[in-house]
């Protein structure tokens, strides 16, 4: 669920993450939306692989694993880029 609130210019936007409701203020709710999305659906997954382990442990696992998964897209950024700078 995502709701909007217009504001100086940030926008207000509600999410739900693990069934709990957070608000969030920034220039684009589209991209609140879409990161909200993201990071609910890998807790539910985790929490359905891992279902004993509580909040604080599934926030945790979740960050590593978003973490791991920013510094593999960073690497091979820089990777293309480089790729791309050579055949110019």
């Amino acid at each position: 669920m995502v709701q909007k609130r217009e504001g100086n210019r940030k926008n207000q936007v509600e999410v739900d993450l693990l069934g709990e409701t957070y608000s969030f203020k920034g220039e684009s709710p589209d991209q609140i939306k879409e990161a909200a999305n993201l990071i609910d659906s890998q807790l539910w997954d985790i929490k359905e692989r891992y279902p004993h382990l509580g909040k604080n442990r599934l926030l945790i696992l979740a960050l590593m694993e978003l973490g791991y998964e920013f510094v593999r897209l960073k690497k091979e950024n820089e990777e293309l880029q480089d790729f791309f700078a050579r055949e110019e």
